[in-house]
């Protein structure tokens, strides 16, 4: 059996930060389409503090047109 592991919240976040970045879009427009009540939340999970929950992450990996996979990191 595979030994288990640990999403890494900080590179993740990381990943979140670069792809918003290169996205061009603001993370007004990103709370927006994910119907956010505020943009902290986004600044929480770029600054590895949080995760996105599964649902955000799917609508963020299709926003950014990526996979899930693409933005966790291990």
């Amino acid at each position: 059996m595979d030994q288990k592991r640990k999403i890494d919240r900080a590179k993740t976040g990381l990943n979140l930060y670069r792809l918003i970045e290169q996205s061009g879009k603001t993370r007004n427009e990103i709370a927006e389409y994910l119907g956010l009540e505020s943009v902290r939340v986004i600044y929480d999970w770029t600054s590895g503090n949080k995760m996105p929950s599964l649902e955000n992450l799917f609508n963020l990996a299709i926003l950014f047109n990526v996979s899930m996979e693409d933005i966790l990191t291990a």
